[in-house]
């Protein structure tokens, strides 16, 4: 694992860590880099010898030139081993970037952040949002859906006189779930949300999304 150590970034690490145990995935390695050009052969060589196959890269971009350095050791990597693995988040879907290095990057994959699926009610929505936003459909971010969504269910909860803390986790827990502009959002015991995950693949130069079961 690859990242920053900055508190999103952080987080995240400790959520892909948390799931990578419960799949019985083994992560030998992590670290804050490599951040120069110099530390890519011993990183690389290093991670070699560990047998690693696969690379989740989490790193904050504040400048085009962290950004850049993103593509710039995955292109090391696949240069040296092209069935080796990438998995990343939203910050490898850059349509300029990839135009410069999609050749390294064929079956790099990331997970959507919120998974939206056609529906009337995302219709309607995103007729709305781009009527007031003066936006076109394909300009609405995820992170639209997702906070319309939460506000909805949260308006719905407290409907329904979940007024406070425990009444609230357990009308999101419960089967009876919430239908959003993604389909139905519902949570297990554990808070996890309970729905099919999207995956971005990098294929012929582009992202397209894959579908994944959740209880795959």
């Amino acid at each position: 694992c690859s990242h920053t150590a900055t508190t999103f970034e952080t987080e995240e690490m400790i959520g892909f860590c948390k799931q990578a145990r419960a799949d019985e995935l083994a992560i030998v390695d992590m670290q804050n880099g490599p951040e120069v050009l110099s530390d890519l052969k011993v990183t690389y060589e290093k991670w070699k010898s560990l047998g690693v196959d696969t690379l989740y890269i989490c790193r904050y971009i504040e400048t085009l030139e962290q950004k850049e350095w993103i593509f710039r050791l995955i292109q090391y990597i696949k240069q040296r081993d092209k069935d080796f693995l990438i998995l990343g988040d939203y910050s490898l879907d850059s349509a300029d970037y990839l135009a410069e290095y999609g050749k390294w990057m064929d079956g790099a994959a990331f997970p959507e952040p919120y998974s939206v699926k056609a529906s009337g009610i995302q219709k309607e929505f995103a007729e709305r949002f781009c009527q007031n936003y003066h936006l076109k459909a394909d300009e609405i971010s995820s992170s639209a859906y997702q906070g319309y969504d939460m506000t909805a269910m949260v308006l719905a909860a407290l409907q329904d006189g979940a007024v406070t803390g425990e009444k609230m986790r357990d009308w999101m827990t419960s089967t009876k779930g919430h239908e959003g502009v993604s389909g139905k959002i519902t949570y297990s015991k554990e808070s996890k949300l309970q729905s099919d995950i999207e995956y971005k693949v990098l294929s012929e130069g582009s992202f397209k999304v894959q579908e994944v079961k959740a209880d795959e």
